[in-house]
């Protein structure tokens, strides 16, 4: 990533580059939003937005995608609203050896 900003960068003292690039990144941090996906115990999947109170469920993946985007347009102000949604989702599988 440095190499992409280096002609920008470039002549500028070390700790300025990276408290620059370091707020370009928060930057982006605030224009995202992430919910922690799970498998329901009920079957479909519930998600839930890390830092917010936002939480939402759905049978399928598909049907969970939209009720995410719903539940954040509908929390947000459009000024506040963050403009990606990222979905999180570990699956855990046990293997018999």
């Amino acid at each position: 990533m440095a190499a992409k900003y280096a002609n920008i960068y470039r002549g500028l003292d070390n700790s300025l580059v990276i408290e620059r690039l370091c707020a370009k990144r928060e930057l982006l941090m605030e224009k995202e939003i992430i919910f922690n996906v799970d498998e329901s115990p009920e079957g479909g999947y519930e998600a839930r937005a890390l830092g917010f109170s936002i939480f939402t469920q759905a049978d399928t993946f598909d049907e969970l995608k939209k009720m995410v985007q719903d539940a954040v347009l509908c929390h947000f102000d459009e000024k506040d609203r963050p403009r990606v949604i990222r979905l999180h989702m570990v699956k855990e599988e046990l293997l018999a050896v």
